[in-house]
């Protein structure tokens, strides 16, 4: 009988869960907002600032929404590799988060038209090691890239880099200054960015220009027609000068 009582106590546990984990995303369905998925490492694209989801493809996404009339929540998801995952199981209906359209996330998500052209990549490196001019320098030393970011795309072409994998940019250069990697390899807009605020940072900056990536808003891909009124959007944001500002404001420049 105590196993009995035990049994029905859990079953009635999972079903309040559940309940409670669906009702945000059944009201969500109903009222018509959509659930915006972002992860708060990648100034200037995403980051927390003041207790405030904030940066560049948030103002972007927040502005394409508003002309679209499509009321809209943001989300923050804890790791920038968890936010595919959580589109593809419907906890989030548009990734916003500084986000490149590589051919194997192609695979799994819808993407939008660019809203912004990258330019290159920025190495972060002890002053140890010789001057850096491309990704092949990189040969032989131990070098820190956060984790489903295009820069470990592009890292793992290159053979004879022992790759540290870490989470974020913050985890990435306290390895630097404990002398547990040698560089630190980044997005040219995000280390602008970081290195504006540490200022105090005593460490070697080369920028490779080899490299422009995409920055995109990610789907589901059974979610064509939000797709469509968001690159309405994004065009009309282009055309009246809006994303101009918008990047101007960022310090991003195409």
């Amino acid at each position: 009988m105590k196993y009995l009582k035990l049994s029905i106590f859990a079953l009635l546990l999972l079903f309040f869960l559940t309940w409670v984990s669906s009702s945000t995303t059944q009201e969500e369905e109903k009222t018509g907002t959509i659930v915006i998925g972002t992860e708060l490492q990648y100034p200037p694209f995403s980051y927390l600032e003041k207790n405030t989801i904030s940066g560049f493809d948030i103002d972007v996404i927040k502005e394409a929404c508003t002309r679209a009339s499509i009321p809209y929540t943001l989300k923050e998801i804890a790791q920038f590799d968890s936010l595919i995952p959580e589109l593809l199981i419907g906890n989030v209906d548009v990734i916003a988060a500084g986000m490149s359209p590589t051919d194997g996330r192609r695979k799994k998500v819808l993407f939008t038209n660019p809203h912004y052209n990258g330019q290159g990549f920025i190495v972060i490196a002890n002053h140890e090691l010789p001057e850096i001019l491309s990704l092949e320098d990189l040969k032989g030393y131990k070098v820190v890239v956060n984790t489903g970011f295009t820069t470990e795309t592009k890292l793992k072409q290159i053979s004879g880099v022992n790759i540290l994998h870490l989470d974020n940019v913050t985890e990435g250069l306290l390895a630097l200054q404990s002398n547990q990697a040698d560089a630190l390899l980044i997005a040219k807009a995000t280390a602008t960015a970081l290195l504006a605020i540490k200022k105090d940072l005593d460490f070697a900056v080369y920028t490779i220009e080899d490299n422009n990536e995409e920055v995109a808003f990610a789907l589901n891909q059974k979610n064509t027609e939000l797709k469509d009124k968001l690159n309405q959007s994004l065009k009309k944001l282009q055309e009246d000068g809006t994303l101009d500002k918008i990047k101007k404001k960022w310090g991003l420049y195409d």
